[in-house]
């Protein structure tokens, strides 16, 4: 799942807008899994390519993981149900809300 969020951000060109310079490290803990990728106008992979960055991390089931990045819900409604905590700067919080967003696959 995450793998084709990170195809889908890179193949949407109006994503790359949204992708901040100075990168941001997304950190996931669901159960005993850690996963992390990164995010940046110059890359978009699961290792950070920058030294300077920005990092949100988030702990909660896996099925949460997929709800969110399938656009079912938003951050705020996983974190009401306290299904899912983040911690991270707000800024950054909501711009990787947004990115996930435009990101959902489409559904034909």
């Amino acid at each position: 799942m995450i793998q084709q969020f990170l195809q889908e951000c890179s193949e949407r060109k109006h994503i790359s807008l949204m992708l901040p310079e100075k990168g941001l490290q997304v950190e996931i803990q669901a159960n005993h899994s850690y996963i992390q990728f990164f995010l940046s106008k110059e890359n978009i992979s699961f290792k950070p390519s920058q030294e300077h960055y920005t990092t949100i991390h988030i702990e909660c089931e896996p099925d949460i993981i997929e709800d969110w990045l399938l656009g079912k819900k938003k951050f705020q409604d996983f974190i009401h149900m306290k299904s899912m905590k983040v911690r991270g700067n707000f800024r950054d919080i909501l711009r990787l809300e947004s990115i996930v967003l435009l990101a959902k696959p489409y559904i034909c």
